[in-house]
């Protein structure tokens, strides 16, 4: 099916519960403009938008579309309200989809998914501003409307056989943002997959545009809750997550609690040079869990964040950290700060990056000590930990360079340093990287337990300094 429109498409096909346009094979909507798309979508090949000279072309919905696609799925952008995209192949969109807010349940979908680490969440478009996408699913689960059993074999009505095989179950998104408070985005390839499919990674490329308004731009995920929550992120791959350089994901909130993160992924995680996980608040910060059954790889600069409470789990085969990265859980107010856990079953490798709970309160404030919670703690359980120190010049630093190869809880306030407890075979800190629970202010130092059943090593100095 092919509907083109040299100056518009406008679609609206809702009046009924069981409305729908439905092609048996490819779907195309071609405009010189960007198409309306208030309606459900099945196609039993796959889904286009595109410009008349065939580039990628851009969707809008005022009212909520459900895509169901048996093959691939591929637009630039879309704005609008809640998008529920089901793709028996690939999902790309490297624009932008910017979701700006909920709509009526009669439109929306109203599910329990379930994840690939054995838990579920709820997605209701109605309830919540949300960006649903599922790629890769088997057949069956594109369901047809009006009695059919599923679009992508067998006779469709009006006559005709088709089949269109799916290319992969990758995702391709550029960035995303939820414009309201209290949303969700779930991005996943392990909703009733289809095993049989290859290139199962999500890619977040931070490609488009970023929120009009915002002081900060946010290139990625941009789940931020301005006057409200942050917005709840899942993704869950079959293959890797690849979070590309300079590129964030960011439920963050100024006045409200900032929303989960979790990254679940079969081979890996990968986050670029400089690249950010935020869920960092004044309140209380988001919960960041990162599972993958491959490595958990931090790029340069790259830094994990929350805070007031929010805690930071990572569980992986190896963790990997480049210079100047870091994974952090502050304390911000008089709320105790959250824990990190991190579990690599081979081995820990931190090249110049911290791991770190702590206060910050400047000594040389004239100011009463205002009141803190107390750090969280830092629990490490890996067959291997290494520790490499880094130094580099900072004029932003009092003592004029920042270090890495650390994991500390410090304090320089009124507020107790949380405990750090290690768990390994072997340890080895090279190059004067610390292991530190520590405080400088009226507050307690905490303890520091490490357990190898192999080997300690502590070699060497920072290089460069005095």
């Amino acid at each position: 099916m092919e509907l083109q429109g040299n100056r518009v498409v406008d679609i609206f096909a809702l009046n009924h519960p069981n409305s729908g346009l439905v092609s048996g094979g490819d779907m195309v909507l071609r405009s010189a403009n960007q198409v309306g798309g208030d309606a459900h979508f099945w196609s039993g090949g796959n889904f286009r938008v595109e410009r008349l000279n065939g580039s990628l072309g851009d969707l809008y919905s005022p009212h909520d579309p459900i895509i169901r696609v048996t093959g691939d799925l591929t637009f630039n952008n879309y704005v609008g309200n809640s998008l529920h995209i089901l793709a028996g192949g690939s999902v790309v969109v490297p624009g932008t989809i910017v979701i700006l807010g909920a709509d009526a349940p009669a439109t929306t979908l109203s599910e329990t998914i379930p994840l690939s680490d054995g838990t579920e969440i709820e997605i209701n478009g109605s309830t919540q501003p949300t960006l649903d996408i599922r790629a890769g699913v088997n057949p069956s689960a594109v369901a047809v409307s009006n009695g059919f059993e599923q679009i992508g074999s067998g006779n469709f009505p009006g006559g005709g056989t088709f089949f269109r095989t799916p290319t992969s179950a990758g995702v391709v998104i550029g960035s995303v943002i939820i414009v309201p408070p209290d949303g969700q985005v779930l991005i996943t390839n392990q909703y009733l997959p289809n095993p049989a499919l290859p290139t199962p990674d999500i890619l977040i490329t931070g490609r488009g545009i970023s929120r009009l308004g915002a002081a900060s731009p946010v290139l990625g995920i941009d789940a931020r809750g301005f006057a409200g929550n942050g917005s709840l992120v899942t993704l869950d791959a079959r293959g890797r997550i690849l979070l590309f350089r300079e590129r964030s994901i960011d439920s963050s909130a100024e006045l409200g609690q900032s929303g989960n993160i979790r990254l679940i992924a079969a081979e890996g995680i990968a986050l670029g040079n400089l690249a950010s996980i935020n869920a960092y608040s004044e309140n209380r910060g988001g919960d960041i869990n990162l599972s993958t059954n491959g490595e958990v790889s931090l790029g340069i600069g790259t830094s994990i964040l929350t805070s007031g409470g929010g805690n930071i789990q990572i569980q992986s085969a190896q963790l990997t950290m480049e210079p100047l990265s870091q994974i952090s859980a502050p304390v911000n107010n008089i709320r105790d700060g959250g824990n990190i856990t991190l579990r690599a079953s081979d081995f820990i490798r931190v090249d110049g990056g911290n791991v770190g709970t702590l206060v910050a309160f400047p000594l040389s404030s004239t100011d009463p000590l205002p009141e803190f919670g107390d750090t969280g703690d830092i629990r490490i359980e890996t067959g291997k930990l290494e520790l490499t120190g880094f130094v580099i010049p900072a004029s932003s630093s009092p003592i004029g360079f920042l270090t890495g190869g650390d994991i500390t809880s410090d304090v320089t306030s009124n507020a107790d340093a949380g405990d750090i407890t290690i768990t390994a075979e072997q340890v080895r800190l090279l190059n004067g990287a610390q292991i530190r629970a520590s405080t400088s202010g009226a507050g307690n130092a905490g303890n520091v337990t490490l357990r190898a059943s192999d080997l300690v090593e502590v070699a060497g100095r920072t290089p460069g300094t005095p």
